[in-house]
């Protein structure tokens, strides 16, 4: 029969890889947005015309997506909302949308501040950070896309 030192030793590892585990599947069931942002290049112009963004639900809850919000260069912020009631993404899931050069979400205000950055914003107010978003709207911002010819199908 082992000692009790060796007993005790026994059940302190147990009780940690429990606590380890228990953590480990808690921190797993939740939401968890993956985002990320592509630009899309004109097929007749060349020019970089659209911003194509792409989230999805990599956690084990379901979340629901309300606003696209951007920040602007005057420093204001603004958004369009994604639908009535959200987006419902459950597990696995995934939304796409795409908006162009000449779409409202590219200025805010009177003056016409361009956008800077732009984020993904859920049913509890938390914004998420979407991979790409700033560079990508320099591309978009910086190309010589005419204005009337159609950015995004």
């Amino acid at each position: 029969m082992p000692d009790a030192i060796t007993l005790s030793m026994i059940a302190l590892v147990a009780s940690f890889s429990s606590l380890g585990l228990s953590s480990y599947l808690a921190w797993r069931d939740r939401a968890h947005l993956g985002a990320k942002c592509h630009v899309r290049e004109h097929d007749r112009t060349g020019e970089y015309s659209s911003l194509f963004v792409t989230v999805t639900n990599r956690g084990r809850r379901p979340i629901t997506l309300r606003w696209l919000t951007g920040v602007y260069a005057d420093g204001s912020r603004g958004g369009v909302s994604l639908a009535e009631n959200g987006v419902k993404l459950q597990e696995g899931e995934y939304y796409e949308t795409e908006f162009g050069k000449f779409d409202g979400i590219m200025v805010n205000g009177d003056n016409m501040s361009p956008l800077i950055d732009f984020f993904i914003e859920d049913s509890s107010g938390n914004r998420h950070k979407i991979k790409g978003s700033r560079a990508n709207v320099q591309l978009v911002r910086r190309s010589k896309h005419p204005f009337g010819v159609r950015t995004h199908g």
